[in-house]
């Protein structure tokens, strides 16, 4: 019997966390079904079910896709999350798609915050692989 068969799967326990350290560094794309905490870097798209944490020695250069966020790190890119928080010494440059944005003291943002809406507006990532939808505009007629 192999070790790693769909028999041996069990549900993923929604206050698991996945801890990626200082000093790692990750390239391309991660999709978690727990919490996320992260303290290395993150180059890429980051898709999370539940919560995630940017440490203080955490960075993502990308996307992020999560149920919450805090930064206490650095993060450049686009978010999306139902709340996003800024603690003391985080940063986040970018646009924020959230339905609330919390910036603590000593916590720090540029760029622009738009509402999440019901039917979350895809990221970058998630429609660069479709065909852009043909737009019909009126034409005038001339006579």
């Amino acid at each position: 019997m192999a070790i790693f068969t769909s028999d041996n799967r069990k549900p993923q326990d929604p206050m698991a966390t996945t801890v990626i350290a200082a000093g790692t560094v990750l390239s391309g794309e991660l999709e978690l079904a727990c919490n996320l905490h992260l303290d290395g870097h993150i180059q890429g798209i980051v898709r999370a079910d539940q919560a995630v944490r940017i440490g203080r020695d955490g960075q993502v250069s990308g996307e992020i896709k999560a149920e919450s966020l805090t930064v206490a790190g650095k993060i450049d890119g686009t978010i999306q999350a139902k709340l996003v928080e800024i603690v003391e010494g985080g940063l986040i440059e970018g646009t924020v798609y959230c339905e609330e944005l919390i910036i603590g003291k000593g916590g720090r943002f540029f760029g622009e915050s738009k509402p999440l809406k019901t039917n979350i507006t895809p990221l970058k990532s998630e429609t660069k692989d479709k065909a852009p939808e043909a737009k019909s505009e009126p034409v005038a007629a001339k006579g």
